[in-house]
């Protein structure tokens, strides 16, 4: 497995959200699912959690390394 840091490809990334209600319908993975926020939500976690699992997402201390040098504190 190819393991490349942030830090070499001085990637940065930011993650932009328009707000809306909790209990709004919404067009989910690629346009395919569409459902309640909260209802998708449970989902949603489970694949994070296994694309974590497969070293695909980062987590915990991980992120917040990569916000400190993103934002350069």
């Amino acid at each position: 497995m190819l393991e490349v840091s942030f830090k070499v490809l001085k990637i940065r990334l930011y993650n932009v959200v328009a707000p809306q209600p909790w209990g709004a319908t919404v067009t989910h993975s690629q346009g395919i699912v569409k459902g309640r926020i909260d209802t998708l939500l449970e989902g949603e976690m489970k694949r994070i959690r296994e694309y974590a699992n497969n070293g695909h997402v980062a987590l915990g201390d991980e992120v917040l390394e990569y916000f400190r040098w993103r934002d350069g504190a």
